[in-house]
């Protein structure tokens, strides 16, 4: 067994040291440290990108050189979490929560996908700025104190609209069209058409009903 176990480990011994990134490049740093200086890359478990001027941690084996913690950083310039391949943070049995004092963003040169079962959204205040939206559902519920809607076209297709409100008030500057199968009004109080000229047409019957009749 111990035979085996010393063929697992390596030969080359690796030694420790703490520099100071003088030069960063394509994905290569350079340290400065007390022997000299060594071209450095990250260690897949250093995240947080060096910045020029960073105290670091590296290890080195004699060829290569990696960049295993960033120590110190004067500047007080953002942390920057940094990788040449996927990232996934991942909690097995638990809950994952992000929190920034002063903002939190999100944000994707290409694609941002929000998965769950429960969405629940708060704030204060809010704005959605969306060049084209697409919304598909089964259901929409929205209680809201007043609404307003401003476009240059609104366009609504349904199979059944019902609207119920206590006032309703349109006003159409231009043309007011309705075409409709069969049309039925009923108004419960007095109903008053008002124009400059009326006109009433029909291919066959014209009816008017009433206990009196007034024309002219």
């Amino acid at each position: 067994m111990a035979e085996a176990l010393s063929k697992l480990r390596p030969t080359q011994t690796a030694t420790q040291l703490i520099g100071l990134v003088e030069r960063s490049a394509d994905g290569i740093h350079e340290i400065s440290h007390a022997g000299g200086v060594l071209r450095s890359r990250c260690a897949a478990s250093c995240l947080i990108a060096p910045n020029v001027g960073d105290t670091v941690l590296l290890v080195s084996d004699g060829s290569c050189a990696w960049i295993l913690a960033v120590l110190e950083r004067l500047d007080k310039s953002a942390l920057r979490i940094e990788s040449e391949h996927d990232i996934a943070i991942h909690s097995s049995a638990g809950k994952l929560s992000l929190q920034g004092a002063h903002g939190l963003s999100v944000r994707s040169d290409t694609a941002l996908d929000l998965s769950a079962d429960t969405l629940h959204l708060q704030a204060r205040e809010g704005n959605v700025l969306v060049e084209q939206l697409s919304w598909l559902g089964k259901s929409a519920l929205a209680h809201l104190g007043r609404i307003e809607w401003v476009g240059n076209l609104l366009e609504a297709v349904s199979e059944r609209m019902r609207i119920t409100t206590r006032h309703s008030l349109r006003e159409v500057e231009e043309l007011d069209q309705v075409r409709a199968g069969t049309m039925d009004q009923r108004v419960e109080g007095t109903c008053t058409i008002r124009a400059e000229n009326t006109i009433v047409t029909a291919r066959e019957l014209v009816k008017l009903d009433g206990g009196q009749v007034h024309l002219g």
